[in-house]
């Protein structure tokens, strides 16, 4: 791997690959560290000359690559919104939602992350049966939503109050849980629907 096979790469418009990114990332940090131009009145004409052309390439280089993260950065944001909306999706909610479980998946650490998808499914689950058993099949899309509106409207009430977000996002889908577990058990025990 070089610095020319991966100016080349960029200034084609291609993709670079992680291991190319993080080699160009290294070779501009060196760079950031080369001392302020030197002294060239002595130097012969020739000199002066490919040492500013060197300047001039190291420079295309770093806009190119500054310019190549910015790619990869916003077509990152894009994947993440799209695998977001779907898995908002797979359990229930909206696909708007999925920008709500971004953003947790970013400000919660892994495990508390992984707890609040386990929760949804959970709390998709319970409201799929409920759907079922209470207002038949044909409400249940509408159900999901509603419950979905109910859990986000709960968050950033929590949220609003102070409350820190994986906190406020557990305290929303607990309530969410026992609400739905308590309904089910009414429904069991042959409670009348409404």
């Amino acid at each position: 791997m070089n610095i020319a096979a991966i100016t080349a790469k960029l200034n084609a418009g291609q993709t670079l690959t992680p291991e190319e990114r993080a080699f160009l990332n290294t070779h501009l940090d060196g760079q950031a560290s080369v001392p302020a131009t030197p002294d060239m009145s002595s130097w012969p004409p020739e000199a002066r000359a490919a040492f500013e052309q060197s300047q001039a390439t190291a420079r295309a280089a770093q806009e190119a690559a500054t310019a190549a993260q910015a790619t990869a950065s916003n077509e990152r944001g894009i994947r993440l919104n799209r695998e977001f909306s779907e898995k908002a999706l797979a359990l229930g909610q909206t696909a708007e939602f999925g920008a709500t479980l971004r953003a947790a998946s970013e400000s919660m650490s892994a495990e508390h992350y992984a707890a609040l998808e386990e929760r949804l499914i959970a709390a998709h689950e319970q409201t799929r049966l409920t759907a079922v058993i209470g207002a038949g099949a044909s409400n249940g899309s509408s159900t999901a939503q509603a419950a979905a509106g109910v859990l986000e409207a709960k968050a950033q009430e929590y949220i609003s109050a102070g409350m820190d977000p994986e906190a406020a996002y557990a305290k929303a889908m607990t309530g969410n849980a026992q609400a739905a577990g308590v309904y089910s058990a009414e429904m069991a025990a042959g409670a009348p629907r409404i």
